[in-house]
């Protein structure tokens, strides 16, 4: 109770230790589980560590505590008032699904009258409420088929059903140990403290709820989010914002919540924000908004996020049921997975403004835009004028304070301004020198595919999306085994006393760098260079590629010749700042 003291609820609520058959018996008694609740989510190692303590208790002829029940009176009918759990689902649910596996593996007609009419039906009650427990509308359907013993169309694959059917197992398994008429008795003596919140205290639900949230299973950010957005008092009001919710989920993809909700944060904050702080920073961001209003513009961020994150369109109705739509725009969508492929996490939040500015009025000028960006960020990677994130978001962030205070028009001409300027050496757009001369030296391989797919795009070569048939080859392997035929080969090529520092220079170097259109396998690619060559004419992504394959040796001279061409050639089509604008870029002097 350490957790609960903290939080006064003495002051909130009526509480008292009571039994289970008195917790969930009685007459037309309901639990409901609210919408704003996360989804049943026990394992079976949960549940198994449930019924080991209970056969326990069994065994022993003990009293077992099974917890702290907390819940709110609201109204059904003028008759009946339902219990709105807030802390004891899970062990509610699992407690029925056990004594419905109790009810269906017994032959003792008495015993299955018994839990039927005491812990799961409530009798004479309308049909929407003829359980004693009912789920939230993701888990109610299959639980109602467990509860009512009508299996043979539920989803087998729901946590309901498998923690269902482990239960089966175990008394199974059990048989012999255990007599199900004194097992039941055991679990009706299992001892709970009930804590029912006065009326009067309802808005204080979702502090409780956060207050119990380290106990059991801790919430992520996402669900306490859900929670505080779809709390209400009126249970209509919280079916139409959870109808909203579930329409972001889709839209976004349930696994991708949390992510969403700390960009969409940002758009607003300008803030970093770190995993542990998303909801309190949430909360802290949005306090002065109704719930109804956030749910509104989050899923209106929510379509341009899942563009952004994962090239598709969805549209939504007044219903809030979702379509997807054909996303055609090729060029904006390999500009987004090139940005993904250089890690851009922390630009999303200023995507999300550009594309609910742009996307549906003006989608040449967004095109533009993200071009110019992951033109910087290109520079920006294989410079890495900063081995932190900190100087980048703080760029990113002003920038989008900028927009939303119209300092910064959303032009390209008034976005480059914002990203040649800078506050210090780490947040600057590396210049044409800074450029060249990190191309010539050790590189990622994951920035060397993008640059080179982008160099390629510049110069009107754009064959096939951009995508993991892409392939970066390193013409000088990788690898240079002196025990295998193709190492020895190599070493002879490069010269024996120098072969090791003339890998370590330039290994990964822009000029030995080359994009082909699918992978060579590992023995042509640690090859003898004529063989190489001539399957690399094969894949050739473009004519950069296909000019080295017709090189008829490759050795240290010529690396270091197409280092130099190479990287001069980059840095007039892959847009430096405006300082640098007099050597090259002059796409952007209109």
């Amino acid at each position: 109770m350490s957790d609960l003291t903290k939080i006064e609820l003495k002051n909130l609520t009526d509480s008292n230790g009571v039994l289970l058959k008195d917790l969930l018996g009685g007459i037309n008694k309901i639990f409901e589980i609210p919408l704003f609740q996360r989804n049943y989510n026990w394992t079976a190692d949960n549940c198994k560590e449930l019924y080991d303590d209970i056969i326990r208790s069994y065994e022993l002829k003990t009293s077992h505590f099974i917890g702290i029940f907390i819940h709110y009176n609201s109204s059904v009918s003028s008759l009946k008032t339902s219990n709105v759990l807030i802390d004891g689902q899970q062990r509610l649910t699992t407690i029925m699904l056990l004594l419905c596996a109790i009810r269906d593996v017994t032959d003792n007609e008495a015993l299955k009258k018994e839990i039927n009419n005491n812990f799961i039906y409530n009798t004479n009650a309308a049909i929407k409420f003829r359980f004693k427990l009912k789920q939230n509308n993701y888990d109610n359907d299959n639980f109602e088929k467990v509860l009512g013993n009508k299996i043979e169309s539920i989803q087998t694959k729901s946590k309901i059903y498998n923690n269902y059917s482990k239960f089966i197992t175990w008394l199974s398994e059990d048989s012999n140990r255990i007599n199900l008429e004194e097992l039941l008795e055991c679990i009706k003596r299992m001892e709970a403290v009930e804590i029912i919140l006065r009326n009067e205290n309802i808005e204080n639900v979702q502090q409780i709820f956060e207050k119990i949230n380290s106990t059991g299973q801790p919430l992520n950010a996402a669900d306490l989010i859900r929670n505080y957005l779809l709390f209400t008092g009126n249970m209509q009001e919280q079916q139409e914002l959870y109808n909203m919710w579930t329409c972001i989920e889709r839209i976004v993809g349930v696994n991708n919540i949390t992510q969403f909700v700390k960009s969409y944060t940002i758009r607003y904050s300008y803030e970093i924000i770190t995993s542990r702080n998303i909801y309190s920073d949430f909360k802290k961001q949005f306090k002065s908004w109704n719930h109804k209003k956030i749910l509104n513009d989050m899923l209106r961020y929510a379509v341009y996020y899942a563009i952004i994150e994962e090239n598709t369109y969805y549209k939504y109705d007044s219903e809030y049921n979702v379509t997807e739509e054909k996303n055609d725009d090729k060029h904006i969508n390999n500009t987004l997975k090139m940005l993904d492929a250089l890690g851009t996490d922390d630009l999303i939040p200023l995507f999300m403004i550009m594309f609910d500015e742009l996307y549906k009025n003006n989608k040449n000028k967004l095109d533009e835009i993200l071009e110019l960006i992951l033109e910087f960020m290109i520079r920006y990677r294989v410079v890495q004028p900063s081995t932190g994130g900190g100087a980048l978001q703080a760029k990113i962030y002003g920038i989008m304070k900028s927009i939303d205070d119209k300092s910064c028009p959303l032009t390209i001409k008034g976005i480059y301004a914002k990203l040649s300027s800078y506050d210090s050496d780490a947040s600057r757009y590396p210049t044409d020198n800074q450029f060249m001369a990190h191309l010539k030296e050790n590189m990622l391989a994951k920035n060397g595919r993008v640059l080179l797919y982008q160099f390629a795009r510049r110069r009107n070569y754009e064959i096939m999306d951009f995508d993991q048939n892409v392939t970066l080859e390193h013409l000088m392997p990788q690898t240079i085994d002196p025990v295998k035929k193709e190492g020895k080969w190599w070493i002879n090529n490069l010269g024996k006393s120098r072969y090791k520092e003339i890998q370590e220079k330039y290994t990964d170097c822009i000029g030995n760098y080359a994009l082909l259109t699918r992978a060579l396998n590992a023995s042509i690619s640690n090859g003898p260079w004529p063989n190489k060559r001539k399957e690399m004419l094969l894949k050739a992504f473009d004519s950069e590629t296909r000019k080295v394959a017709e090189e008829s040796k490759w050795n240290a001279k010529s690396i270091k010749d197409r280092n130099d061409k190479l990287s001069n050639e980059i840095r007039q089509y892959i847009t430096g700042p405006k300082s640098d604008l007099k050597n090259g870029n002059k796409w952007l002097i209109n």
